[in-house]
């Protein structure tokens, strides 16, 4: 007899409280996946962008890499060869993501710039939509550009 009076509180409560934990999380959500390596297509601006932001253009920037934790992320823009165009960190919400970018080596581009993505709802997108910016420039338009998700490749 006392040993399933001692059996109910040390085996209930416990289980309520696990109960009582589950019900709270249930309204959380992981963010959308968006690491990845990114190949990236500009498109045509419809204005003059800044100076900065016009070097972009043509084949100069080839791909992004986005290294995701949670709602945060890093990013880094490469050019065609292969090197660091800039790199900074991006905050995730809903089918969103945006952020600063600057230079690993200051020139005569003023940073930071502003990237703004959209992926719309998937849990894990297969293109990127994005405008990168000069917020300094007040009369310059972003430049646009969509990006596809790079397929690993299989091993040999």
């Amino acid at each position: 007899m006392n040993a399933r009076r001692l059996y109910a509180p040390l085996v209930g409560i416990p289980l309520l409280a696990v109960l009582g934990l589950l019900h709270a999380g249930s309204g959380l959500h992981a963010p959308q996946a968006i690491r990845g390596e990114w190949r990236v297509q500009l498109v045509a601006p419809a204005a003059a962008p800044s100076a900065c932001v016009a070097s972009l253009t043509g084949d100069s920037l080839h791909s992004l890499s986005i290294v995701q934790s949670g709602p945060e992320a890093s990013v880094t823009l490469r050019s065609a060869d292969g090197d660091e165009w800039a790199r900074g960190d991006l905050t995730i919400r809903a089918g969103a993501a945006e952020g600063a970018l600057s230079k690993p080596t200051p020139g005569s581009c003023g940073s930071p710039w502003r990237l703004t993505l959209t992926f719309g709802d998937r849990a894990v997108p297969d293109s990127l939509h994005g405008i990168l910016d000069d917020p300094a420039c007040a009369t310059c338009t972003g430049i646009a550009f969509r990006a596809s998700r790079r397929r690993p490749q299989p091993a040999p």
